[in-house]
């Protein structure tokens, strides 16, 4: 599947109105100070940037564990992220 297919079965995958997703690069190199590269939309905007998980360190990767520290280190950071494009883009 390419990445128009890939944002189409996501966008048909969920309801009509307020949406937010969150998408976080997997980083291929040693990450010693748990920055990650993202990529959020909320509602018709999208921003991309990089964010510190602070649970993160010495190049440990994210695993199931972490699920309930990445939501909250990605709303007090989002304010640093950079606009992109309408969500319709």
């Amino acid at each position: 599947m390419n990445d128009k297919e890939n944002a189409n079965v996501a966008k048909d995958s969920l309801p009509n109105g307020y949406r937010q997703l969150y998408v976080i690069k997997h980083n291929k190199d040693d990450d010693l100070d748990g920055k990650r590269e993202v990529f959020f939309q909320c509602g018709n905007w999208c921003y991309d940037g990089t964010i510190q998980f602070q649970f993160l360190h010495g190049g440990r990767v994210m695993s199931l564990e972490d699920i309930p520290k990445i939501a909250p280190a990605l709303q007090k950071q989002q304010d640093d992220l950079s606009f992109v494009c309408n969500s319709s883009r």
